[in-house]
């Protein structure tokens, strides 16, 4: 199932990830002003307007997510406030 990529940014940028924009454009989240270490990055390339099961799975692994959630947070079941509770239960965020 093909997730489109504006999807995805769209929800980062949601959530609390900022955008840097290089080769590729890299998300890294903020929580409470302060850039935690946390990030991703997703292709510019034309080739990535979707993004297939191995790019969501590197995607989730690197966002701290199974890609069952990913998926769900994607579709705006996870909440970022949710999103942001997982973290820190699973101690990616103090």
């Amino acid at each position: 199932m093909p997730i489109e990529r504006e999807k995805i940014r769209a929800k980062l940028i949601k959530t609390g990830f900022r955008e840097k924009i290089r080769k590729h454009d890299y998300y890294y989240l903020y929580v409470d002003g302060r850039k935690s270490s946390i990030f991703t990055f997703l292709s510019q390339g034309s080739g990535y307007r979707e993004y297939g099961e191995e790019l969501a799975s590197d995607v989730a692994h690197q966002v701290r997510l199974t890609k069952k959630e990913f998926l769900l947070f994607v579709e705006c079941t996870i909440s970022p406030e949710r999103y942001l509770e997982l973290l820190k239960q699973r101690g990616h965020l103090q």
